[in-house]
């Protein structure tokens, strides 16, 4: 985001908040925008979507070792006992698959519970989880099923001043970063 806005010749200030509270106050204008950002209806009124900046792959992470039921989908997880992190959107969506929810604080307590085999199933998204696996030094020991792909934005607040220009220039500088390899480069 940085390097696209810095392309077109925009300084960027970033400041990391509890998603909730980030959320908020970027829809009342407080800040330009919001990243990573799903694209869902219900925010259509608050916000206007940048061009697609990475992905965000949902799905299970498992023991390596688990030879139990593999869910395929979300639906799959019906009736399951399944994990996740409070506050995290899989929250809501593993509610509505008809799962029973088992929410942690942090996804190093959710792998150590996986890892005792105080839960079967994580779900989570493999890009970020996978990272912090890697980190806690525990990718050997865990596995990831994957159920499906979304496309993630930058997200831009209605009520900030002048946002269509931002966003025309954000995605203008996108472009450039994707053309001359420094976006692959960025995610490599």
């Amino acid at each position: 985001i940085e390097a696209a806005f810095q392309r077109v010749g925009i300084s960027t200030e970033f400041r990391f908040l509890p998603w909730k509270r980030a959320l908020e106050q970027t829809k009342r204008g407080s800040f330009t925008g919001i990243f990573s950002c799903g694209h869902r209806v219900d925010r259509e009124a608050f916000f206007l979507y940048s061009d697609t900046i990475s992905k965000v792959t949902h799905g299970f992470f498992l023991r390596r070792d688990f030879d139990g039921f593999e869910p395929n989908s979300v639906q799959a997880a019906d009736g399951l006992e399944v994990s996740t992190v409070l506050g995290y959107v899989h929250v809501d969506i593993l509610k509505e698959a008809g799962a029973k929810v088992v929410t942690y604080r942090s996804e190093d307590l959710l792998f150590r519970d996986l890892l005792k085999g105080v839960v079967d199933y994580a779900f989570l998204t493999q890009e970020g989880s996978l990272f912090r696996a890697k980190q806690l030094g525990i990718s050997a020991d865990i596995r990831f099923a994957k159920i499906r792909e979304k496309n993630l934005y930058v997200c831009f607040s209605k009520k900030w001043p002048n946002v269509e220009e931002v966003i025309r220039k954000f995605n203008e500088g996108l472009a450039i970063i994707r053309e001359d390899g420094t976006f692959d480069h960025i995610y490599a």
